[in-house]
């Protein structure tokens, strides 16, 4: 799936909102009884932007996308004239999980007699787009997509295709994922408990943390005179049959040289590329054959950096990774902590930002343009 176009028609993003996170202990309560260093967002903006009795009957994941939408509404000065032309587009990996356990297991300790329909219909996974489209007043198109690691990517293609063909005139694309104790459990690998607890001390030396994230993007169709940074292409797509560990990098390489091209750009003309590297020994050392053939093919060493030493692992947490790149590209510059290399030069400035991910689910590369 690719959506593209030159810079002077590409999809403006016209406003930005991201939940701040920071790392925690938090308690793995189902099977282990583990305390394991965790990304956790803050629930202050919560209470700041969201009406307390709205709150009152939504689980935490539909709180922290509503506050993530309202950032960034406010980020992007706009007030549509007809919110029935503004769509919703959410990707979540695993949805509610927390509404989801107490939904089932008060159905079980109560036998079925006294059921919580709230915590039911905000358990399904459209539910977190369908209250954003509810409290926002946006009478648009809404969608979800729940396809684990490239959840938010197809959720951003989807806004990208509504904007293209004229379907909406706004998009609010959102990707959201919580933290639970269910996912500590049942989800860790014991490679990833192991370089969590030595990322306990260290958190921002390459060890590998889950996390949780929030991030929500107001985007509209860009008019030749726009100054707002622009997604030029975006490419999402499974990674091979079967689910199988097979990565080949000189494919990869096309792959993001394809990606460039469809915007007028040579893969040599990237000025730098931001990566998924989370620490996991194995998907690190992907990235990193991936790079060196990006940087075969560009035929001068690439900058690149990573960002989820800055959120954690999770399901969407590319759309926090988008969000650094639209903030790379409107100051121009690679914010710092972003992990450069120690080689790579922090001086020369930045016009566009390719952010690049893989997984054995799929890959994508999304390039953001001044």
């Amino acid at each position: 799936m690719a959506v593209s176009g030159s810079a002077s028609n590409g999809v403006a993003v016209l406003g930005c909102g991201v939940v701040p996170s920071g790392i925690e202990m938090v308690r793995e309560s189902m099977l282990r009884h583990e305390d394991m260093p965790a990304f956790v967002c803050s629930t202050e903006l919560c209470g700041r932007l969201i009406p307390a009795a709205t709150a009152r009957r939504l689980g935490r994941v539909h709180k922290m996308a509503l506050a993530a939408a309202k950032l960034a509404i406010d980020d992007s000065g706009v007030r549509p004239a007809d919110p029935a032309r503004v769509a919703v587009s959410v990707g979540t990996g695993l949805g509610s999980q927390t509404e989801t356990a107490d939904f089932l297991e008060n159905m079980i300790r109560r036998d079925e007699a006294e059921p919580k329909p709230a915590r039911f219909v905000n358990s399904v996974h459209n539910s977190v787009a369908s209250q954003l489209a509810i409290c926002s007043g946006f009478g648009g198109e809404n969608h979800t997509f729940t396809h684990q690691s490239i959840s938010f990517e197809l959720a951003l293609w989807q806004a990208v295709h509504l904007l293209r063909s004229g379907r909406a005139d706004y998009v609010l694309a959102c990707g959201a994922d919580e933290l639970s104790p269910y996912l500590l459990s049942l989800t860790l690998s014991y490679r990833w408990r192991h370089s969590a607890r030595q990322a306990a001390d260290a958190p921002d030396e390459g060890k590998r943390v889950p996390g949780e994230g929030y991030a929500a993007f107001i985007l509209a169709k860009a008019g030749p005179d726009s100054r707002a940074a622009r997604i030029a292409a975006l490419r999402v797509g499974p990674i091979n049959a079967g689910n199988r560990p097979i990565l080949n990098p000189r494919h990869e390489a096309d792959f993001i040289d394809k990606t460039v091209r469809t915007a007028g750009l040579s893969i040599g003309e990237v000025d730098f590329v931001l990566t998924g590297i989370s620490g996991d020994a194995h998907e690190d050392a992907v990235y990193g054959d991936v790079l060196n053939a990006v940087t075969a093919a560009a035929g001068r060493p690439v900058r690149y950096g990573r960002y989820k030493h800055l959120c954690g692992d999770y399901c969407t947490a590319s759309a926090f990774g988008l969000a650094a790149a639209v903030r790379a590209v409107r100051e121009g510059r690679v914010p710092q902590e972003l992990g450069l290399p120690s080689n790579a030069s922090m001086e020369r400035p930045v016009s566009n930002v390719l952010l690049y991910n893989v997984s054995r689910m799929g890959h994508s590369a999304c390039l953001v343009t001044q």
